[in-house]
C-alpha cells in the first residue's frame, strides 16, 4: 500500500525477469511441450477445469469478455490498471 503503482510495476517486472517463462494460460501447451521431455511427462496435458466441466458443477454460465457491458468492461480495467499494464508489457 505504501508503494506507488510505478514502484509496484517495477518491482513485479524485476521479479518476473528472473522467471524462465511468463505467459498467459493460453501458452500452456507451448510451455508443456518445451519442458515435458526434461520432466519425463507427456508433451500434451489432459484438459481439466474447462468451461464445459465447470458448467456441469454450477447452475450459471460464465460470461465471456465480449458479453460484458461496456460500462462493466471499463470498470474492470479501471480497477485493475496495474495488472493490465503488466500484461501489456
Amino acid at each position: 500500500m505504501a508503494m506507488t503503482d510505478q514502484q509496484k510495476y517495477a518491482a513485479l517486472n524485476r521479479a518476473l525477469s528472473q522467471f524462465w517463462f511468463v505467459g498467459s494460460y493460453t501458452d500452456r501447451d507451448r510451455l508443456i511441450a518445451a519442458i515435458s521431455r526434461d520432466l519425463g511427462l507427456p508433451a500434451a496435458a489432459r484438459r481439466r477445469k474447462t468451461a464445459a466441466e465447470w458448467g456441469k458443477r454450477v447452475n450459471w454460465q460464465p460470461k465471456k469478455a465480449a458479453e460484458l457491458s461496456p460500462a462493466t468492461h471499463e470498470e474492470i480495467l479501471a480497477h485493475n490498471s496495474l495488472d493490465q499494464a503488466q500484461w501489456e508489457s
